[in-house]
């Protein structure tokens, strides 16, 4: 018990409360893709796995805590729910959040289409991922994901190496993305 007042007291040292949502933000360490973390035992732990656990009971290996508010960095219990991965995706659905970057949308990407084009032919060529990030501005990941296809997928790369637009390419298949 006293393990569990030990994270709590240090969690709350670093959190917010957004009043309008009920939110409790932790705002001290927080991963890439934008959960809390918090160092348990010598392991880096999502903090609202923890509050789950702390607050709601045991987590079923498998099983996500999902947020109901749809905030990552929020760990307030009363926001969090069990779900498989299929649940998660089906909530995200539900609410809207499942749209994905078309040119015009009021979601602007650093990169533009004829710019990851230029990536994409370089990239073909041979070209490493440090240059690439230095002359277009974005971190060395943004260059590796849009390498391995994990962003910018309307735009493929064939084995002529010509670069492809969406226009030339079959339409994507969407599924629950792998959490």
């Amino acid at each position: 018990m006293s393990d569990i007042l030990n994270w709590i007291e240090r969690a709350m040292v670093r959190t917010e409360i957004d009043r309008s949502s009920g939110c409790w933000l932790y705002n001290y360490d927080i991963s890439h893709n934008g959960y809390g973390r918090l160092d348990v035992d010598g392991k880096r732990v999502r903090i609202h796995r923890l509050s789950y656990g702390a607050f709601k009971g045991e987590i079923p290996e498998g099983v996500l805590v999902c947020h109901r508010c749809d905030v990552r960095n929020c760990w307030n219990p009363n926001h969090l729910f069990l779900g498989t991965p299929q649940d998660n995706f089906d909530d995200m659905v539900s609410k809207g959040r499942n749209i994905l970057y078309t040119p015009g949308s009021p979601i602007s990407p650093k990169l533009t289409e004829p710019q990851v084009l230029e990536i994409l032919s370089r990239i073909a060529s041979g070209e490493d991922n440090k240059s690439l990030a230095e002359e277009f501005g974005v971190a060395g990941s943004s260059i590796s994901k849009i390498r391995k296809g994990k962003t910018w997928k309307k735009l493929t790369v064939p084995s002529s190496g010509q670069v492809m637009s969406a226009e030339a390419c079959p339409p994507p298949h969407v599924s629950a993305p792998s959490i």
